[in-house]
C-alpha cells in the first residue's frame, strides 16, 4: 500500500459550488479538472469529453449546461450528470467522464493522486 500523495491546492474550498468550474491542474490533467459540489460532497472529473477526447471548455466557455446542473461538453452538446460523471444527454450516452478523488485539508481542495 502506498502513502497518498496529494495535488494542489487546485482551489480554495469557498471557490466550490453547485455551477461547475474548470481550475488548472498540470500536474493531473493538460487540460485543467472540473470542480463541483453536489449533495454537500465535492466532486472532481478531468476535463476531456469521453466522446472526442476534447476540453469540455473549449475555447474557455463555461462548463455548466444552461439547466445549471449538469456538466456540459462545448464540443458536440454532450450533458453528463455532475454527480456520478455519466452522460446523459448526446453523442456518447452512458460513457463517462474520468473521476477524480478528492480530499480537502485546511479549506484546500487537493487531487489524490493515482497509484504512485
Amino acid at each position: 500500500m502506498t502513502d497518498e500523495v496529494l495535488v494542489g491546492p487546485i482551489c480554495r474550498r469557498q471557490e466550490v459550488t453547485e455551477v461547475p468550474k474548470v481550475f488548472a491542474a498540470e500536474e493531473i490533467a493538460r487540460t485543467g479538472v472540473i470542480v463541483v459540489e453536489k449533495n454537500n460532497t465535492v466532486r472532481a472529473f478531468e476535463n476531456v469529453c469521453p466522446h472526442a477526447f476534447a476540453r469540455l471548455d473549449f475555447a474557455n466557455t463555461p462548463v455548466a449546461a444552461l439547466d445549471g446542473y449538469h456538466i456540459l461538453c462545448n464540443v458536440h452538446g454532450a450533458q453528463f450528470d455532475p454527480v456520478s460523471g455519466v452522460c446523459t444527454l448526446g453523442p456518447c450516452v452512458g460513457a463517462k467522464l474520468t473521476s477524480l478523488k478528492v480530499k480537502e485539508v485546511e479549506h484546500d481542495i487537493y487531487i489524490v493522486k493515482r497509484d504512485v
